[in-house]
């Protein structure tokens, strides 16, 4: 589930290449750490990005107990 957003989007981990294998969020996607100049861009998107977990929320929100 990605937790990082860049410019009001949801972005998979910059830090790891996944082929995007699966979806655009990097889902079930397993890849390998990323070196040299590629490493060094995913840190510079990391470092526009903010954390944002409303994903994480919404999909976990059927798993949490009702208020009464």
């Amino acid at each position: 589930m990605p937790a990082l957003k860049v410019d009001g989007k949801f972005v998979a981990n910059p830090l790891v290449e996944t082929q995007r294998q699966y979806d655009e969020y990097g889902r079930n996607a397993y890849g390998e750490p990323v070196s040299g100049d590629a490493l060094n861009a995913g840190k510079a998107l990391m470092k526009r990005g903010t954390v944002d977990l409303s994903m994480l929320d919404t999909a976990s929100r059927p798993c949490a107990p009702r208020s009464c």
